[in-house]
């Protein structure tokens, strides 16, 4: 299962990871009915051009699903409504790999919260070297949002890494006890023996 999750937004670039995912069961058959993608895109304005956008991205889904989808199975699930904090955190911890495909964005935390929520470092992360946390989650796959291909061939490459691999990516996005090392040592005085 993969994850997507953010505000339905053209920044987010929804379309570009949707043409990806067409592209992904395109390409690779043996994927179709044993992959789904989830994509929560929550809508935060409710006029144009975001009234046109949200069409365009609720139309690609249903071209994607109409085309792949088979005995019961879908390749999209789309959801356009607020997720509670607990059910979000159950679909990162399932999910296989997140993407974060923003073309615009500062410190995006979805996927640190994916990482976070990764207590079995058992998913992969695909992020835009666009985005913000791009600079500090070494372990993710890195894309170009703008790339449709290469966006496509790391969604492959993130579900065919070993358990090792994703551990490894894990453990380099998220390791508080790494991040202490790099802060400077601040070199201890010693005790005054007057004081004592």
């Amino acid at each position: 299962m993969g994850i997507s999750v953010d505000r339905l937004e053209y920044t987010n670039a929804p379309i570009k990871r949707l043409q990806a995912i067409n592209l992904f069961f395109e390409r690779y058959e043996r994927f179709r009915r044993k992959f789904t993608f989830i994509q929560i895109a929550v809508p935060t304005r409710i006029k144009e051009p975001c009234l046109s956008y949200r069409k365009a991205v609720v139309e690609l889904v249903s071209k994607v699903n109409e085309k792949y989808s088979a005995a019961g199975w879908r390749p999209i699930i789309y959801i356009d409504t607020k997720v509670e904090h607990k059910d979000l955190v159950a679909y990162y911890r399932m999910a296989d790999v997140a993407t974060i495909s923003s073309v615009y964005d500062g410190m995006n935390l979805v996927a640190k919260e994916y990482i976070a929520s990764q207590v079995d470092e058992r998913g992969g992360l695909i992020l835009s070297e666009l985005a913000g946390a791009a600079d500090e989650l070494e372990g993710a796959i890195l894309v170009n949002p703008y790339d449709i291909e290469e966006f496509s061939n790391s969604i492959k490459r993130s579900l065919m890494m070993s358990q090792r691999e994703k551990a490894s990516c894990i453990f380099k996005g998220y390791n508080p006890s790494r991040n202490w090392s790099k802060l400077p040592l601040i070199p201890h005085s010693k005790p005054d023996k007057a004081s004592n």
